[in-house]
């Protein structure tokens, strides 16, 4: 099923390989400081995967992440994985993705030459994908929580990768809300799906306020590893040692988009996530308060031209955007 699927561990090397065939040919998961370089994966689901998930009885999270100088070709296969307790497990891997971060903080991916993925490139996501039940975190992972999990894509630098897709073949997979996503995206968009998707779901709710529930959850403001800034709006600029939490992009081939991008007018106009992001039946006042959070961190993090958003600014995460040391 896996390839190479390196989990829990620190301070890793993945070089060399050929992953073929498998649902994940390269797993990074629940691991910190990895390069993975100079390696093919070829005709499996998921070409290269970096992945951080609710794990109990651990406090090793995917952090200070590298991929790079590999070819990632052709991973169109289906997904035959059996369907875990964890709802972000391999099962949920669209067929035909090159690359997927899933929740995954202090990421680079860069030099890859990433060819004929049917559905998508690159793909970056948060855990609520996966799991957009909010209001049941702090029993379903209050533990991991309290040992310094976070379900939010953060901090990640895609540059200089060369994206090329002879045949465009969406297929969303297992996951109904990757369904939802990838349908809405186009019929909002009027286009394809990009070569480089970044779902935006948490960013999203982050920014309009719907993650400080996750601030006072009972207990996680006496743990030393809990963070309660991580569930408030991003931060847009680096701040001395602390990196700017923006998803960056730039100097690749291919195209490239977000729902946070289009996230004010889902949410706005009813568009086809606004129940799996709020559930429904929000009063005028929620709305207008969203809106208001929403159109702020939209203008921090967009250029924006005529009042709409048309490309990210250039946060830089790093100050040399090219490599980093942990």
């Amino acid at each position: 099923m896996q390839g190479f699927m390196l989990a829990n561990l620190k301070n890793v090397i993945v070089r060399g390989s050929t992953a073929i065939k498998n649902v994940a040919g390269i797993e990074i998961e629940n691991t910190t400081n990895a390069d993975v370089y100079n390696n093919v994966a070829i005709g499996n689901t998921g070409g290269i995967l970096v992945f951080n998930l609710p794990i109990s009885n651990n406090t090793l999270y995917t952090k200070n992440v590298r991929v790079f100088d590999n070819e990632v070709i052709s991973n169109n296969a289906p997904n035959f994985a059996s369907v875990g307790s964890n709802p972000a497990g391999v099962h949920v891997v669209p067929p035909g993705t090159g690359i997927i971060l899933l929740a995954a903080q202090d990421v680079e991916v860069f030099n890859n030459v990433i060819t004929d993925n049917e559905t998508m490139g690159i793909a970056i996501t948060s855990f609520l994908l996966p799991d957009g039940d909010i209001e049941n975190y702090d029993t379903n992972y209050g533990s991991v929580l309290l040992s310094g999990w976070v379900p939010l894509a953060k901090s990640i630098n895609i540059h200089d990768n060369t994206i090329t897709q002879a045949t465009y073949n969406p297929k969303p997979g297992n996951l109904e809300a990757m369904v939802e996503l990838i349908i809405g995206y186009a019929l909002i968009a009027q286009d394809k799906v990009p070569s480089i998707f970044y779902d935006g779901v948490g960013e999203l709710l982050a920014n309009a306020g719907q993650l400080e529930g996750f601030q006072a959850l009972e207990g996680l403001d006496q743990a030393d590893t809990f963070n309660p800034d991580e569930f408030g709006m991003y931060v847009y600029q680096n701040n001395g040692d602390n990196k700017s939490d923006a998803i960056c992009i730039s100097d690749n081939s291919g195209t490239v988009g977000s729902i946070s991008k289009l996230g004010h007018e889902l949410l706005i106009t009813g568009g086809t996530l606004q129940g799996y992001l709020l559930g429904g039946g929000e009063d005028e006042g929620t709305i207008a308060a969203l809106e208001a959070n929403l159109a702020t961190a939209t203008a921090d993090a967009f250029e924006i031209v005529n009042g709409e958003p048309v490309d990210y600014v250039a946060h830089l995460f790093a100050d040399d955007t090219t490599s980093y040391t942990w």
